[in-house]
């Protein structure tokens, strides 16, 4: 692991969802993911 973290939001019928995930050879593995709050909602839809 290198040491940096990449963060995104996702869109799934509907729903902002923040998922942590790590890429493995010939896999996704999700880690977590969670509805957005809504500060984070306001500042995704910002950009």
């Amino acid at each position: 692991m290198n040491g940096t973290k990449q963060r995104q939001l996702k869109i799934a019928k509907g729903r902002l969802l923040i998922v942590a995930h790590t890429d493995r050879t010939d896999k996704i593995r999700i880690i977590s993911a969670r509805k957005v709050t809504v500060l984070e909602r306001s500042m995704y839809e910002e950009k």
